[in-house]
């Protein structure tokens, strides 16, 4: 069966959309983001390995993976503020589901 090259279009695609990259120099690979390995550029590669056990659990654990930033606490440089919380939590939020669907 011959070989298939990666098609930018599958980037916007929604089951590849945020975990699916090329591999620079390489027209028949892509990388997975989530679980860090090559895969073929087949569309029933790409599409099997989407649903595949290791995968969807890599994408559970980095949608709940720890905030990067710790949340502010007294003895920072402005006092703690609820306000203040809530736009951290907000923010951490925003980026995880930002790194969900990059």
């Amino acid at each position: 069966m011959p070989k298939r090259k990666f098609r930018e279009q599958w980037l916007q695609e929604e089951n590849f959309r945020g975990w699916l990259r090329k591999v620079d120099g390489d027209d028949y690979s892509a990388f997975c983001n989530v679980c860090k390995s090559t895969l073929v550029t087949e569309v029933s590669t790409l599409k099997s390995h989407s649903s595949s056990r290791r995968h969807t659990e890599g994408l559970a654990r980095q949608t709940a993976a720890p905030a990067a930033q710790p949340p502010p606490r007294d003895g920072d440089d402005d006092s703690v503020t609820l306000a203040k919380i809530r736009e951290w939590y907000a923010a951490q939020v925003s980026a995880a589901q930002r790194q969900h669907y990059e």
